[in-house]
């Protein structure tokens, strides 16, 4: 499996895709196959269940796709269960103080950096069993911490909050925060993209790979030039229905037209 914390701290940009509505863990062969660097599976906005997203972690490792799933909340249980069914990292909304930071890396990394329980044996190890203390540290160094900046408060507190040495990547949620700045939706507005470069600063600063969400490509190249590495672009509903209009709208315009 790929080491996307490896391939990060070399400098390499990732491109992962959501998957919000796909309950078929086919969906992941899917991605896999069109070349997608790793998969992000949403706990947050959907009603995905605990099972589907079993399913959706162990056919990803099947296909060599790393996996990451956004929990919905701080919570031991939202970070165990994928986490024991071999997901490759956590993205955690809605960050905004040091605490809540320190409280999630503890559920993710193992003693002595964390409090994550040892659940060897079953899913995670392919039910083969580990030398407990070298796979604990394998885990520990390869498990991705995602971050998500997607409030005013968040930006206020960006150095305590990025300054937790678990801390990979700080992922922009460009909906959420744009809310929070007042200007809902203003992707180019001058507070919007002042802001974004704010974190990107802080991320330098700190030694974090600074990320975003990006629903077309040409929202995110702008953040390309700027010096973020990690993106999640689109995601399995909006992939699904920009090619089917595209499609539909080639052929219907060809049928207007008399052919």
């Amino acid at each position: 499996m790929r080491n996307l914390r490896k391939e990060l701290k070399e400098g390499k940009t990732l491109l992962g895709t959501f998957v919000w509505e796909s309950s078929s863990p086919h969906v992941c062969r899917i991605l896999a196959s069109a070349g997608w660097d790793f998969v992000l599976v949403d706990t947050e906005h959907t009603s995905l269940s605990v099972e589907t997203v079993g399913h959706l972690i162990a056919t990803a490792r099947d296909c060599s796709l790393p996996s990451i799933v956004r929990v919905p909340a701080i919570e031991r249980p939202y970070f165990s269960r994928p986490l024991d069914a071999g997901a490759a990292g956590i993205m955690i909304p809605r960050i905004e103080t040091p605490e809540e930071v320190a409280q999630a890396v503890s559920y993710i990394k193992f003693p002595p950096q964390g409090t994550r329980g040892v659940g060897f044996g079953l899913t995670l190890t392919n039910y083969q069993m580990v030398k407990p203390g070298e796979h604990a540290a394998y885990l520990n160094e390869t498990t991705l911490v995602v971050l998500q900046i997607e409030t005013k408060g968040a930006v206020e507190r960006m150095d305590e909050i990025l300054s937790h040495p678990g801390v990979d990547v700080a992922y922009v949620g460009p909906f959420d925060l744009s809310h929070s700045l007042g200007i809902p939706g203003q992707f180019d507005h001058p507070l919007m993209i002042s802001t974004m470069e704010k974190i990107i600063a802080a991320c330098e600063q700190h030694g974090v790979v600074p990320g975003v969400y990006a629903h077309t490509f040409d929202s995110g190249r702008r953040w390309i030039d700027k010096g973020m590495h990690f993106f999640v672009c689109s995601g399995d509903v909006w992939l699904l229905k920009q090619k089917s209009l595209e499609v539909l709208d080639s052929y219907r315009n060809y049928l207007e037209k008399g052919r």
